[in-house]
């Protein structure tokens, strides 16, 4: 026991020497590991932040859009429809007229003329709506469908400019129409598809 005694008095300033060392080390340690633990925390909060967002906000915003368009979409198919039955109709109604007994347009003749041109405007208002919804096309990100669907409404709201009381115009319009519709319902059923798993595939941002 008098030799440890000895030892530790021949040695003291050794010792306080070392213990001041270990508990630099110590503290130092503590400090960095408590540093590591804190900016694991802070990042991890920040990936939970950035997932809320995506949950709460953009995803929602997504579908919403999504919703918006496939609506409008259907709702300029089921409009271009419309417009060639009633041009259908006001063959019909050209056909009965008989101008050697009638000297003006029967007000059927007027007034289906009248919802054609209503039916005309609609369509063009539903394609300049849609073409803004419509995502476009950038030299890093081609809009196939997008820009096939663009130019579907396209070929068909430039045909409606065309239309006169000839029959002829009316048969263009329709069979061009009626062919066109088909492939605007591929390519917003595609456009729409493909928008829908972007959304539900949304991930943490890293």
């Amino acid at each position: 026991m008098s030799d440890l005694l000895t030892v530790v008095k021949d040695n003291a300033l050794a010792i306080t020497t070392l213990v001041g060392v270990f508990t630099i080390i110590g503290a130092a340690l503590g400090f960095w590991l408590n540093f590591r633990l804190s900016r694991k925390r802070l990042e991890s909060d920040k990936k939970n932040l950035r997932q809320q967002m995506i949950t709460n906000n953009i995803a929602p915003m997504r579908q919403e859009w999504i919703n918006d368009l496939r609506k409008s979409a259907a709702n300029f198919i089921s409009t271009s429809v419309k417009l060639n039955n009633t041009i259908h109709e006001l063959g019909i109604l050209i056909n009965r007229f008989n101008p050697d007994i009638q000297d003006e347009p029967t007000p059927e003749i007027l007034n289906t003329t009248h919802i054609i041109g209503e039916l005309i405007f609609k369509l063009n208002e539903l394609y300049t709506y849609i073409n803004i919804l419509l995502p476009f096309s950038s030299r890093d990100n081609d809009e196939y469908r997008a820009e096939k669907l663009r130019l579907c409404m396209k070929i068909i709201c430039d045909s409606t400019k065309s239309l006169t009381l000839d029959r002829n115009s009316h048969t263009i319009h329709t069979n061009m129409a009626n062919k066109i519709h088909k492939y605007l319902e591929l390519h917003a059923m595609k456009l729409l598809k493909k928008e829908w798993e972007v959304t539900k595939s949304l991930k943490e941002i890293e």
